[in-house]
This record gives C-alpha cells, structure tokens and sequence, in this order.
C-alpha cells in the first residue's frame, strides 16, 4: 500500500529579502498597489491605510516589520488582503505590500524542510525545495497591527 503525500495549496508571495509562503485561504484577493491614506505616528512597517470593499485596512510591510529590508518599492507592486485569524472585529482583514503577482503552488510534505535557526517572532523559516521561505506568523502579526490600530 502506497502512502500518500499530504499536499498543501499555497500561496508563494515575493517580498525585498525573501519570500513569505501563505496558506492560499488566507488570502482573500490581490489588489493592485495605490498609495495608501496616510497614518501619523505610527512604526515604520505600518505604511497606511487602504479602502476595500467597504473596510479601511491597515497596509503593513512585512519586510520591515521582520528586519529584513525596510526600503520597498511601490513599482509594480501588489497588495495580498489577508484574511484576520483571530476573529477580532476591528480587524477582519489586514492588507500586505508585495513585489508583484504571487504564485499559487501545491507543496508536498516531502518538499518542505524545516530551517529553526533563522525564524523570528514574526516567522518560521523553512526550505521548499532548496528555497528559502518565511512561514509568517499571522496570529502575532495581527496583535501587533492591532496593538498599532
């Protein structure tokens, strides 16, 4: 009797400094990039507010909320809107600067690798076959956007 691989549809996301792999129900839609309502007074990853389908979303830079490259550019930009896991209402859905379209891919268990030595708060780090990627922390991402809000 063969075994069979669990599989995994996700969503590969490519960011300045590496890329994130989301799980494909977690993103809600792709949006392209415009500047967002300014916010005063907040972190430097917090980039704004964004309107969307009646909501006024927090758009946040992973990039510089992990450390990596806080210097994003906005050229052919996407925005992913995630959807909020915690079931807070003042935060249903959040929105994510990216680099361009994300890649929708189906990964096997055997594909990924676990790589402890470069995770954070904010993410797991792993390798899918030999790349690496950042698994992020969605639920400490959105404490952090709502301790912001």
């Amino acid at each position: 009797m063969e075994s069979q691989v669990e599989q995994l549809r996700a969503v590969l996301i490519a960011l300045p400094g590496g890329k994130l792999m989301l799980p494909n129900t977690t993103v809600s839609e792709i949006v392209t990039y415009a500047a967002p309502e300014a916010v005063d007074g907040k972190p430097n990853w917090y980039l704004g507010a964004i309107r969307w389908k009646g909501y006024r979303l927090p758009l946040v830079s992973f990039s510089a909320m992990a450390g990596w490259d806080p210097r994003e550019s906005v050229a052919g930009a996407k925005v992913a809107i995630l959807k909020g896991l915690s079931g807070e209402t003042r935060l249903p859905y959040f929105a994510l600067l990216t680099q361009g379209f994300p890649r929708l891919v189906n990964i096997g268990s055997d594909q990924l690798i676990d790589d402890p030595e470069h995770a954070s708060e904010f993410y797991s780090s792993a390798y899918l076959d030999n790349d690496a990627v950042a698994i992020p922390n969605l639920e400490a991402i959105e404490r952090l956007i709502r301790d912001n809000l």
